[in-house]
């Protein structure tokens, strides 16, 4: 392993005021992509399960939506703006994060025409949703943070979508820069993870 990438054994610190904003408010999470992005989201539904939201299969129902996004195709991001759209005129707490935001024509594209997207968050920088979820509740005014650190992060917690089977990240992102993939762009530089923390999870 690269010696220069740096382990973050995660805390997701939650203050008081989200523990009593979070009460019986629930979330909703929309995946497109890969295993790996499949996992992605079962750590965000890991760190709203600890800030005190509660997992919903009823759209209408919950307060805060994600859409946890995906970059190969095109066709994929077209169906994420089709779906942002139709939360134009819906209460709702809007969270973007994955691969598509990684881009910053879409970054531009989202900023100018779905000001109903609230947080734009990078995937690595998800061990921050408690306190930018946070800031946008209390302040009411849109957050876009998107910076790919490459860091590794342990310890997160995680709400398995299946009891019979798990996805487990073993590497992140690419150092090859192919002409055809997005993959370093989107998911960073090359970083493995230890073979005790792997194990551990």
């Amino acid at each position: 392993m690269d010696k220069k990438i740096k382990i973050i054994n995660s805390k997701i610190i939650v203050s008081d005021f989200l523990k009593k904003f979070s009460k019986n408010k629930k979330y909703f999470v929309i995946t497109h992509g890969c295993q790996s992005n499949i996992h992605d989201s079962e750590i965000i539904k890991g760190i709203l399960n600890k800030i005190g939201f509660s997992l919903s299969n009823d759209i209408e129902k919950s307060l805060i939506v994600v859409i946890n996004t995906c970059a190969v195709r095109e066709k994929a991001e077209n169906k994420v703006f089709a779906e942002i759209g139709n939360f134009k005129n819906k209460k709702k707490i809007l969270i973007l994060t994955g691969c598509m935001i990684m881009e910053e024509k879409n970054i531009n594209y989202l900023r100018e025409k779905f000001p109903c997207v609230n947080l734009i968050i990078g995937i690595q920088k998800i061990t921050e949703l408690p306190s930018l979820l946070e800031k946008y509740i209390k302040f009411k005014k849109n957050i876009i943070d998107v910076v790919n650190n490459n860091y590794i992060y342990e310890q997160l917690p995680c709400a398995r979508d299946y009891n019979f089977k798990a996805f487990v990240h073993i590497t992140y992102g690419c150092d090859k820069f192919c002409t055809y993939c997005i993959v370093p762009y989107t998911k960073g530089r090359e970083r493995s993870r230890k073979f005790d923390d792997i194990l551990n999870e």
